[in-house]
């Protein structure tokens, strides 16, 4: 499979492979949890900074589902198993903080 890049930056090819291989490093390992655990694409909210402020709620939640040793599965498993109140992290629904549910 061929893919074309246009840029106006003076790389060399080894250069220029890696900012590719980075930059897709960065969508795989981030954007495409975000959009797959946490369905940020479908996500409707527009209001003020409010977008802004639930993407940062998700990326805290993807940091800390991603840092978790409790459950060895995968994060959609591990989000499904805190939104149902299994403990996580040492946080369980018996203790003074509580678990927010995302509307997007």
């Amino acid at each position: 499979m061929v893919r074309c890049y246009i840029s106006s930056a003076d790389l060399t090819v080894e250069k220029f492979a890696t900012a590719i291989r980075n930059h897709w490093h960065v969508e795989n390992k981030l954007h495409w949890r975000l959009d797959v655990v946490m369905n940020e694409d479908d996500c409707k909210i527009r209001r003020g900074n409010a977008a802004e402020l639930f993407s940062g709620i998700r990326h805290t939640a993807i940091n800390i589902l991603t840092n978790n040793n409790v459950f060895k599965t995968g994060l959609r498993r591990k989000m499904r198993k805190t939104v149902h109140g299994q403990k996580l992290s040492g946080i369980s629904p018996y203790e003074k903080r509580a678990f927010v549910i995302l509307p997007c």
